[in-house]
């Protein structure tokens, strides 16, 4: 008898919240699905919702996810076994206990994964396929804002197509925002003013304080009075009142995240708002209690289908990027402690991702070797390694590398560090890294390969 071929996964438990399991069955890809080997994971508010509405123990939990495929269901074609894919999934459900990210192995759906580029590596892919199904449905589907994408060549190119997202500098809203600007609207967002740089890097045209008490009569003396589409990233009452303000005479669109409030709701009958379930893209019910449940919504996964299509065209074109990364080791187990801080809202303006796999092929990843003044420069963000290349683990490089390399060391030869990339695939970004700084200590600095 064949023994059971098993995983660790991120469940849900009896008693709530999430449990880690060593003995989850690793699924078989159904038609239309491949297995991956998952290379790290993101998380969102979504994990830290859902875990409280769900009552499926031991449904595997997360949505976004990035790997290698291992396995091919019937009737894939755009992929293969070695192929490096993002994909979005919806963990915890009810009606499909495999699907789900936080696990070993994950599936994938072909429909709704896209090939990663060489030059982007697994943690920053990961952190990119809910935000794309997210904004897209938001965007360009009803019931958001069924905007026409592209915009409409008979539109006055000379007259900007405004579209506000509030919550700009949210991993939703920095993809939304890039999404409008490829499909020719003029983006325009609200953000805490220390973001205003952030999100104006990702295409945002204009950012306005959503903490002012203005921030919905700025917006609208900005537009002319002619804003029309909004979508809100943060969704609460505030937020939502702030909207309708900017909204301009004639009304328009509003579309949230989250069940909107009907004492804002009715303030202004000339505008329609409603609010969106991401699951929706699978095309199957979403088998949620109260007012999170949907019916199934074949059209939702057709344009799945061509989303995703577009967003694999974009990267590889380098016309979309990741928002900016937090990232948190620990694997697996750590994962209900990071979900906690984005409950707690501990996490603004950036993606927690956690990477679950090293490299195995030790002799492929390259050490930076750095001194202790180095590792200080770390707290400057435009030094930050983080931002270069991945999970980082500091060890004495004593250990590691022959002992000549301490003469390239003027600050203090005896006590070197390494840094060690387990993104192998960023090789090419540690080139930038040294030479950055190079100039910043004007010491010289080496890129050696490990040495058993």
């Amino acid at each position: 008898m064949k023994a059971r071929a098993v995983m660790k996964a991120l469940v849900r438990s009896k008693s709530g919240g999430y449990r880690l399991a060593d003995d989850i069955d690793i699924p078989d890809p159904r038609p239309g699905m491949m297995l991956c080997r998952v290379h790290a994971v993101a998380l969102s508010p979504y994990d830290a919702k859902i875990v409280d509405y769900s009552n499926t123990p031991g449904a595997v939990g997360g949505c976004d996810f990035a790997g290698i495929v291992v396995a091919v269901g019937e009737g894939v074609t755009r992929f293969k076994e070695g192929d490096r894919v993002l994909a979005v999934t919806f963990g915890l459900n009810a009606s499909d206990k495999t699907a789900g990210a936080f696990a070993e192995y994950a599936l994938a759906t072909e429909d709704l994964s896209c090939h990663v580029p060489n030059n982007l590596s697994f943690v920053q892919a990961c952190s990119m396929g809910l935000g794309i199904a997210t904004a897209g449905l938001a965007l360009f589907q009803a019931p958001g804002l069924d905007l026409e994408m592209p915009r409409p060549k008979s539109a006055d190119e000379d007259t900007p197509s405004f579209v506000l997202v509030s919550g700009g500098a949210t991993g939703t809203g920095t993809m939304a925002t890039q999404l409008l600007k490829v499909a020719g609207y003029t983006p325009i967002v609200t953000c805490s003013p220390a973001n205003n740089v952030l999100c104006e890097s990702y295409g945002a045209t204009a950012c306005f304080d959503y903490r002012s008490s203005t921030c919905g009569a700025d917006i609208r003396e900005y537009t002319a009075n002619s804003l029309v589409y909004v979508f809100d990233c943060v969704t609460d009452a505030s937020t939502m009142r702030m909207c309708y303000e900017a909204i301009g005479s004639s009304g328009g669109t509003y579309i949230a995240l989250e069940a909107i409030t009907p004492l804002v709701k009715y303030t202004r009958r000339d505008v329609r708002a409603d609010w969106l379930m991401t699951p929706t893209i699978m095309g199957t019910p979403v088998e949620i209690p109260g007012t999170y449940g949907r019916p199934s919504t074949p059209k939702h996964r057709i344009f799945g289908t061509e989303l995703f299509l577009l967003a694999e065209k974009l990267l590889k074109e380098g016309r979309v990027k990741n928002h900016p990364l937090e990232i948190r080791g620990g694997g697996l187990v750590r994962i209900p402690t990071y979900v906690n801080d984005l409950r707690v809202g501990n996490v603004r303006a950036k993606r927690q991702v956690v990477p679950l796999v090293r490299p195995d092929a030790l002799k492929e990843i390259p050490l930076v070797a750095l001194d202790r003044y180095c590792m200080k420069m770390r707290a400057v963000p435009a030094l930050d390694p983080k931002q270069w290349i991945g999970e980082l683990d500091i060890i004495d490089v004593n250990d590691m590398v022959p002992k000549f390399l301490a003469k390239a060391y003027a600050h203090d030869p005896h006590k070197p560090f390494a840094m060690h990339n387990y993104c192998s695939e960023n090789r090419y970004l540690l080139s930038d890294l040294v030479g950055m700084y190079k100039e910043k200590l004007g010491t010289e600095m080496d890129v050696l390969p490990v040495l058993k």
